[in-house]
């Protein structure tokens, strides 16, 4: 059995997911229901532990920075679909802790 590898805060994580799709702060803190700054929280909280920007704010817009495309593995609907899998996951294991 491999160990475990930490991961990031899927609340963060699933913040920065909405900023990739969107490229917006406020239309991903809509989607979220959540501020504009909660989810500019998130997304520093990810690139502090990554150690690199994410995105790259420039004027009105945003942009996936190489770091922020290689977090989502160049791709936000994997991160997108794992999201997705996870409450297809999560009856099995509320069915065993019962």
């Amino acid at each position: 059995m491999q160990p475990t590898q930490r991961l990031p805060s899927l609340n963060a994580l699933r913040a920065f997911e909405a900023v990739a799709r969107r490229l917006s702060f406020a239309r991903a803190a809509e989607e979220l229901f959540v501020t504009k700054a909660a989810v500019a929280q998130q997304i520093r909280l990810l690139e502090d532990e990554f150690g690199a920007p994410l995105v790259e704010r420039s004027g009105r817009g945003l942009k996936l920075t190489e770091a922020g495309a290689a977090a989502l593995c160049a791709s936000p609907s994997e991160v997108h679909a794992a999201f997705g899998a996870l409450p297809r996951g999560l009856p099995s294991l509320r069915a065993h802790a019962s």
